[in-house]
């Protein structure tokens, strides 16, 4: 006679579940965090003269999301570029206020520094770092990928985990075989 065994370790539906966790949490993460963790280690800085901002709603009438971006100018290698830019991520606020006092920050006609990709010097940025999103969710998704980890190691570690069959389960606590 087989039973199962009662003891939670033996149960993968939890590490399963922090999988599915860390590609919901991942996925978002990665779209914001890589670019963003690109343009602060391989773009070059350069000065930019700022030559007209903007917010962008999108969509154009009512409840839409914010954006605010910058006409800039900048030279690279004796060639002038000029091109609409602000982060690495082109993401949006569904608030007003926080990206007007983005453009508050900066005024039309003069020198900043920017930051472009030396491979591609169109791609260019005039504030680095990372969005709150990317704050909000890299512990989330640190923490789970630990947790579910801890949950795959025990069920490895587990007896049943290398074996596949119940501790016990041949004789049942205190009767002996005959």
């Amino acid at each position: 006679m087989t039973t199962k065994s009662g003891n939670p370790r033996d149960d993968l539906s939890l590490p399963l579940f922090g999988m599915f966790c860390l590609i919901l949490l991942g996925t978002p993460l990665v779209l914001d965090f890589v670019p963003e963790l690109w343009a602060l280690f391989s773009y070059v800085e350069g000065r930019c003269v700022l030559l007209d901002k903007r917010l962008v709603e999108n969509p154009p009438v009512g409840n839409g999301t914010f954006r605010p971006e910058f006409l800039i100018s900048y030279t690279v290698d004796g060639r002038v570029y000029q091109a609409f830019a602000y982060r690495a991520v082109k993401s949006s606020s569904g608030w007003r206020w926080p990206e007007e006092r983005v453009l508050e920050r900066f005024t039309v006609g003069q020198e900043y520094p920017c930051w472009y990709d030396a491979a591609d010097p169109s791609k260019v940025v005039i504030v680095r770092g990372f969005s709150w999103l990317t704050y909000a969710l890299l512990p989330i998704f640190v923490v789970s990928a630990y947790l579910t980890g801890k949950g795959f190691l025990r069920r490895l570690r587990s007896p049943t985990g290398a074996t596949g069959k119940a501790a016990g389960a041949e004789s049942a606590p205190g009767r002996s075989r005959n």
